[in-house]
């Protein structure tokens, strides 16, 4: 009786082997699944590499990603169904090994637990739990600088009234004589043997545009 009774009172096997009804324990023997990231932050709009790789031989069946576990899962890649259009792609592609993915422009709602599965035909035909990873807890957070962004106009007109028409005028520098006394403003142009400073010239090429009077220039807002 003892003997018997053992399986069931060991309490050892793990939530996968209890889930494989129907499947051989002679299965697989030898095969494993790594998924080693427990945890990843990711911003929205970035893109969410989830790693798992496999190593030894199985029987045959799909390597899947889900979203959740139990009763309440989403399928996020399979590896026999794969669409072109998906934000999900494989970061290797068609490894046998190598089944990390990667989630193009992730958003709020794409925050949870993701599992790598792998999957084996089981007596029934039905495709049933051979393996799993620990799970992938993925956090969504929000750029610093998304949140501060300002609002812009709606339109055209808005954005018109949000513009100053009028020029804002600050005086020109002026250039310093050689003994370090403050010399007159030249004309337009500068004197003949003179040699106005670099702010000078600026501010003369920038007042021919700005709509300021002469000798001064239109300040950037």
């Amino acid at each position: 009786m003892a003997a018997a009774a053992a399986p069931l009172l060991s309490g050892q096997r793990s939530p996968v082997q209890r889930q494989l009804s129907g499947v051989s324990a002679q299965l697989g023997q030898g095969f494993s699944l790594k998924q080693p990231q427990a945890k990843v932050a990711v911003a929205v709009g970035e893109t969410l590499t989830l790693s798992c790789t496999t190593s030894g031989n199985a029987e045959p069946g799909p390597v899947m990603w889900l979203k959740g576990w139990g009763s309440v899962n989403k399928t996020v890649y399979d590896q026999n169904k794969q669409d072109p259009s998906s934000r999900v792609t494989r970061a290797v592609d068609r490894s046998d090994t190598d089944f990390t993915i990667r989630i193009r422009n992730v958003q709020p709602e794409d925050m949870g637990t993701y599992y790598c599965v792998k999957f084996v035909k089981g007596n029934t035909g039905d495709d049933e739990v051979f393996q799993h990873g620990r799970g992938t807890e993925v956090s969504v957070h929000v750029k610093s600088w998304m949140q501060r962004a300002p609002t812009r106009p709606s339109s055209r007109a808005a954005r018109r009234r949000t513009t100053s028409t009028t020029p804002t005028c600050s005086p020109c520098p002026r250039p310093r004589g050689a003994a370090g006394a403050r010399a007159q403003p030249p004309p337009s142009m500068p004197a003949s043997g003179e040699l106005p400073s670099d702010a000078w010239h600026r501010c003369l090429r920038r007042q021919a545009v700005s709509g300021c009077k002469k000798g001064r220039f239109c300040r950037a807002q």
